[in-house]
Parts: C-alpha cells; sequence; structure tokens
C-alpha cells in the first residue's frame, strides 16, 4: 500500500515520515528506516496522539494541508517488546518472522485516530527523530538551510514533481518550526513533545 500511494500519489508531496496530532498541533517526524521513527509513533499515538500515519506525510499540493493514511503501525524486532511493555494494553497482530526487515508486528491505532482519517490537518512542527542508546533527550533548532535538503532526502516524490515539489517543500519549511531530536527514553520522549505542543 505505501509503495502504491509514493508511486503515484502525485497530487501529494510525498515524505517518508510519522505524523501525529494532539490540541490541533501536527507534528511530522521525518527519518530513514532504523531511526525510531516507528518506535516512538507507536508511543505517541499509545498516549493520546491522533495517528495520521507512522511512514507517510502526504502534504496537498493545493493548499499544504496534511491529509492522514491511518493504518497499523509496522513495528519491527526489539521495538516489539519496546512498545508492548511501554503500552501493556496495546492491541498488535501476531508476529511474522524471517520478513525481509526481521520480525515484524502491526500496533492497532486508536478508534478516534481511525474516525478522524478524513479530517485534514495543518503542519505545525518537522522533527528529525533519532534513537540512541542511553542518550537524554535532546531538542535542536535547525536553521531553514539545514531542513530542505534534510526533508528533500526523505521525500518519495520530490523529483517526479519538479517546481510544484520545489514550491511545496519550501512553503513547509516557511511555515514550520523545524528541529533534530536525539533520545532513548520514551517517557521523557513524550513529556518533551507534550512540551514542544504546548509553549
Amino acid at each position: 500500500m505505501n509503495w502504491c500511494i509514493a508511486n503515484h500519489a502525485h497530487h501529494y508531496l510525498i515524505l517518508h515520515s510519522a505524523v501525529l496530532e494532539k490540541n490541533g498541533k501536527t507534528i511530522i517526524f521525518p527519518a530513514p528506516q532504523g531511526s525510531g521513527k516507528s518506535t516512538l509513533c507507536a508511543a505517541l499515538a499509545g498516549k493520546g496522539w491522533r495517528l495520521f500515519s507512522d511512514e507517510l506525510a502526504l502534504i496537498s499540493l493545493k493548499n499544504g494541508e496534511l491529509h492522514p493514511s491511518t493504518r497499523p503501525i509496522n513495528l519491527k524486532n526489539n521495538s516489539i517488546k519496546v512498545i508492548k511493555e511501554f503500552i501493556p494494553e496495546s492491541i498488535n497482530s501476531g508476529l511474522h518472522l524471517d520478513t525481509h526487515k526481521g520480525t515484524v508486528s502491526l500496533f492497532k491505532p486508536s478508534k478516534e485516530s481511525v474516525q478522524s482519517s478524513k479530517i485534514a490537518g495543518q503542519a505545525h512542527f518537522v522533527v528529525f527523530p533519532k534513537y540512541e542508546v542511553g542518550s537524554p533527550s535532546c531538542m535542536k533548532e535547525l536553521d531553514d538551510s539545514k531542513s530542505l535538503p534534510m526533508l528533500i532526502e526523505n521525500s518519495f516524490n520530490y523529483d517526479v514533481l519538479g517546481t510544484e515539489g520545489f514550491t511545496a517543500m519550501c512553503d513547509l519549511v516557511n511555515k514550520v518550526d523545524c528541529y533534530e531530536f536525539s533520545y532513548s527514553d520514551l517517557n521523557d520522549a513524550i513529556a518533551t513533545f507534550d512540551k514542544l505542543i504546548n509553549e
């Protein structure tokens, strides 16, 4: 499904990113595989954040709105155990062993997230997450000159869209605050993002 969207839905600028919202504030979390993006996404979604997607930020070329693609979160390998211990009440699929990504389990999104899956939102922040063993949570603000190429690196169709893609990407960078975020403790990470959207 993600492949189909990324290769054909060119009425959106598409980023490889989790997207979550709370209290009307939406955060885009672009990151490559292995960054801890999906683990962080499941932790936030399990603690009351509205899930747009754990894989795709769909940004309208017409008005810059974010459109949800709300489906189960794809947890892999050690993150399966981490999330089950962090959110014991979570509902997961069985384990799918020996896939090309290792062991995989799907984390069920909340009923509220699914019911809101046709409601678009506006981006307020872009945060590039990175899990680092033993690292305290650290949020570092980025300027536009660094944020723009990092976003381009995490886009599926920027090169396909040409001028439209460049304009949409510049519009996004101009209207949001961008950060790098390293973490190891999920409770501390959630507290950091709760503080960010409430400031």
